[in-house]
């Protein structure tokens, strides 16, 4: 996927989304995916691409980062609520945690309150809430050495920048390591600051996504999780929230790049919702009831096999 790409304004969007009518036989009617930096400051490499209906996939105007993403999407879904329009959507980074981390780090409960502890209320949420992965990469670390644990987070290339080791502290393998819907692809969260590893982007973004739920809880704007919500997709409403993997989407051939990943997701979602598979891509039915449980609590990555 070369040269300019089609855009949109959320004005423009907003307008479409109000005149928009319903396709019999698709789950959803607007397809919004997010490819999301974890930098350490609110910079730039933030996307959103956005498809209607059948229509092509475009670019949204005026996200440039973390905090236009958010104000973006928290638009975009209470114009869907008003004009009765079923969106599912996604953001480039991690819904979840390794179960076994979970237990480690003292959490409990279900996926939104152990995430909310960890990420926005807890003793570890502070630099998670401003945005500093490294820093709270680094915190986590002491933390856990603290009570008789070895350290989490590394990072090869920005180890000595973060103040965590430069190379993996745990065993490789060690079953903190890695989500079930990682057992085979994927970067694992310990991993942070390095080229691909999506740790970083993963401790700012959950944040940021438990902040947009509260947004549209408050609004009664109703957003469900897959899988944390249910494991059905046709069960869960009109508005949902999946996570992508875009290095699994994104099709044959196409350049990795903030862009093309946001394209690809959203690329991807509508051509199995308007082609009638999308259901079976995200069934998660073949886990068993142990699997089943566990992705209730740690998620798991749209392109990933079960």
């Amino acid at each position: 996927m070369t040269g300019a790409r089609s855009s949109v304004s959320l004005d423009e969007l907003e307008a479409a989304l109000g005149a928009f009518r319903r396709r019999p036989g698709t789950l959803f009617d607007v397809y919004a995916f997010a490819d999301y930096r974890g930098d350490l400051a609110d910079a730039g490499g933030v996307v959103l691409a956005v498809a209607l209906g059948a229509d092509g996939v475009r670019l949204v105007e005026g996200v440039r980062n973390r905090r236009t993403l958010s104000a973006a999407l928290l638009r975009l879904l209470r114009v869907a609520r008003s004009a009765d329009v079923r969106l599912l959507f996604g953001q480039d980074h991690q819904y979840g945690i390794p179960m076994p981390l979970a237990k480690e780090l003292g959490l409990r409960g279900a996926w939104r309150s152990m995430m909310r502890e960890l990420f926005v209320t807890g003793p570890l949420a502070r630099e998670a809430m401003a945005g500093n992965a490294g820093r709270f990469a680094a915190t986590a670390n002491a933390w856990l050495v603290a009570r008789g644990c070895p350290a989490y987070f590394f990072s090869h290339t920005n180890g000595a920048r973060y103040g965590i080791p430069t190379a993996r502290p745990r065993p490789k393998g060690d079953p903190t390591e890695r989500r079930l819907t990682e057992r085979s692809t994927g970067f694992p969260l310990c991993r942070v600051g390095d080229n691909g590893s999506v740790g970083g982007q993963s401790i700012v973004g959950i944040p940021r996504l438990l902040t947009l739920l509260d947004d549209c809880e408050r609004e009664g704007v109703p957003v469900k999780v897959w899988p944390f919500d249910g494991l059905a997709l046709d069960t869960l409403g009109a508005t949902v929230a999946i996570e992508p993997y875009p290095s699994a989407l994104r099709a044959k051939g196409i350049l990795k790049s903030d862009e093309n990943d946001a394209i690809g997701c959203a690329t991807w979602a509508q051509r199995h919702d308007h082609d009638g598979t999308l259901l079976a891509e995200l069934d998660l039915s073949g886990l068993g009831p142990a699997g089943q449980r566990r992705v209730r609590v740690e998620g798991w990555m749209a392109g990933a096999r079960p």
